[in-house]
């Protein structure tokens, strides 16, 4: 089993499981003691519709990181946002990107 000291000193931290169970909680405790040591810390919620994030830090999280104290940024990376940004990368242009997103045959993927 892996320390609190050690996932303070690792670069990525996952923290998944059964719903309920405080993983929330837990992930916002470590990542406000990484800060605390200095560390910068990225807490990223994927892809929720009702953010635990939002009232923890009292902050409206968004797909770009906020930052709610020194060294601490809060996300919630919701799908199409993440697949816009990575067509953005991959396609460079904008009106591409949007004919993608609108094609039919494209939208159930």
């Amino acid at each position: 089993m892996l320390s609190v000291r050690s996932l303070l000193q690792s670069k990525l931290v996952f923290v998944t499981g059964k719903g309920g169970t405080g993983k929330t909680t837990f992930a916002a405790a470590l990542a406000k003691q990484a800060a605390n040591a200095k560390r910068t810390v990225c807490l990223l919620e994927i892809d929720s519709q009702r953010p635990a994030l939002d009232d923890l830090f009292d902050v409206r999280t968004t797909y770009e990181p906020v930052e709610v104290s020194d060294g601490l940024y809060v996300s919630n990376a919701t799908w199409m946002e993440a697949l816009i940004d990575w067509l953005r990368a991959v396609v460079p242009v904008d009106r591409l990107v949007r004919v993608i997103l609108d094609n039919p045959m494209v939208r159930p993927f």
